[in-house]
């Protein structure tokens, strides 16, 4: 489904609503790793959808520009392999 949303995307009308799923696959994470990201205001802005239901949407124009604002930076000092120690200063 990643590579297939992916493509799709790209093809998508600025106007266009994409909902959390959606976002998750771009950011490669999980629908709850999102909602923390969401709580964290760490993820693209969201517009609420009116219904029976109230479900989160994201604006595809606004979920481009925050992923173009990213910065990517990673080292070898920032990735950590296995589960954290307790340090005692």
């Amino acid at each position: 489904m990643k590579d297939d949303f992916i493509l799709k995307f790209a093809r998508y009308p600025d106007e266009a609503l994409i909902g959390i799923r959606e976002v998750a696959v771009l950011l490669q994470t999980t629908e709850a790793g999102l909602y923390k990201r969401l709580q964290r205001g760490t993820a693209p802005p969201s517009c609420l959808r009116r219904g029976k239901q109230k479900q989160i949407r994201f604006r595809v124009s606004d979920v481009r520009e925050w992923l173009n604002g990213l910065e990517v930076t990673c080292s070898l000092a920032d990735v950590r392999m296995g589960r954290p120690r307790n340090h005692q200063s």
